[in-house]
């Protein structure tokens, strides 16, 4: 490999680790010009990254996830092009972001798959739920109504941390989370695992706080699946690890969800905050007229009518806000330009075709992760895949209530966290 071949490939190793550091604070990267920024400078970087390869005759790594994503952005492109489409700005806008995307997935699983990169944008992912939780704890404490306390955003929303709106923030950190979460579960923290027990304390409290009962049931699906896959880690190779793997299978994950359940009762209370953060979760399944799942419940169900009216091709992608108002049975001033069911929705814009391979991906992603996290070869790489596949299964859950994919931080993170789950890992030097 020439010196600039290495050069770019840097470059764009760089680039996974910026978006994994800088997206988050402007509203999660939703304000207009920093989602553009973002994706012009993925797919600027992606170009001249695929350029090099073809010029000097590098095969690049084929991967079965890449498949449906080709095959969403052929469908999706083709409703543009074809005028299948309400509204083509809108679906040209929103394309270009999902190809940017795909394009971090590919540079991760080629980029990342030495021990030592995949290990870095890990502990990069860690660092980021520890820093934005921290951050959304403290500027609740010192709350005047403004982000960042100057900025009064363009978007209505409970604001908490760097998001406009707290399911936003919940839904980041659920996905960010779940990587510490399934480290701590499968014993893979090794090094700092104390100092990393009590950062990751405070980035779950941060998400409590923010009230968010979708983030909530979100984030006990993540826990619900690193508990119960994160004892049948792989011991590895370090001594003793054989011999303790049954204690920390059966006891100490009891006793680190005891403790942590007792440390988030006692944050709460330090924080007076118990009695809202309960009431809170009381409404959870509530469908009383004046609880939101209520409302979503009616805009679910005016919502399905859509689907019959473009069954194959749906109305464009990221048209759904532009398309409801015609279908909605209750006369309301609200603008609902989101069904608060990702699943719904994205029936109603991609028609059959495209749900139906957005179902492929999940099928697709789930077989491969499985396959790789039973053919681990130590807690660390059984916990970082574990924790992937657990924040999608957070963000799937989350999906069925709200609508957290339409914030790209959560989606870059999210396209290196497939690409972790399910890449090929090759050793390199221990962690």
């Amino acid at each position: 490999m020439s010196r600039a071949d290495n050069t770019l490939d840097r470059v764009a190793f760089g680039l996974l680790l910026g978006l994994l550091v800088l997206t988050p604070w402007p509203l999660g990267s939703r304000l207009p010009w920093a989602s553009m920024l973002a994706a012009a400078a993925v797919i600027g970087v992606g170009a001249l990254w695929l350029a090099s390869s073809i010029l000097r005759g590098r095969t690049s790594v084929w991967h079965p996830l890449l498949l449906p994503m080709v095959a969403f952005l052929t469908w999706t492109g083709l409703q543009w092009a074809a005028g299948w489409t309400i509204y083509s700005h809108a679906t040209a806008y929103e394309w270009v972001r999902y190809l940017s995307y795909a394009i971090v997935f590919a540079l991760t699983i080629d980029l990342a798959s030495a021990r030592q990169r995949s290990a870095l944008l890990t502990k990069v992912i860690m660092a980021m739920a520890i820093a934005v939780g921290v951050f959304g704890l403290l500027q609740f404490l010192t709350w005047n109504g403004l982000l960042y306390w100057v900025y009064d955003p363009p978007y209505l929303g409970t604001r908490f941390g760097p998001f406009n709106n707290r399911n936003y923030f919940a839904g980041y950190m659920v996905a960010a989370l779940s990587p510490a979460l399934g480290l701590i579960f499968s014993g893979g923290l090794r090094r700092g695992r104390t100092l990393y027990l009590y950062l990751t304390w405070l980035a779950v409290l941060s998400l409590l706080m923010c009230l968010s009962r979708g983030g909530a049931i979100a984030l006990a699906a993540v826990l619900g699946v690193v508990i119960a896959l994160g004892p049948a880690a792989p011991a590895g190779r370090q001594p003793g690890e054989v011999r303790a793997k049954h204690w920390f299978s059966s006891r100490k994950r009891w006793v680190i969800v005891v403790a942590i359940i007792f440390a988030l009762l006692v944050g709460l209370s330090w924080l007076q905050q118990t009695d809202r953060v309960l009431a809170r979760l009381e409404t959870i399944f509530s469908f009383e007229s004046e609880t939101p799942l209520a409302g979503r419940s009616e805009t679910w169900r005016d919502s399905l009518p859509m689907v019959a009216e473009h069954p194959i091709a749906g109305f464009g992608l990221n048209t759904y806000g532009w398309a409801f108002p015609n279908y909605r049975q209750v006369p309301t001033s609200n603008f609902a330009m989101h069904t608060h069911n990702e699943y719904l929705e994205m029936l109603i814009e991609t028609g059959i075709v495209g749900a139906g391979i957005c179902l492929w991906f999940l099928v697709v992603l789930y077989q491969v992760g499985w396959r790789r996290l039973r053919a681990a070869r130590d807690r660390w790489e059984y916990g970082m895949r574990l924790g992937a596949l657990a924040g999608w299964t957070g963000i799937l859950v989350y999906s069925l209530t709200d609508f957290p994919t339409i914030i790209p931080a959560i989606d870059y993170l999210l396209a290196i966290l497939a690409a972790l789950a399910t890449m090929e890992i090759m050793e390199s030097t221990e962690q």
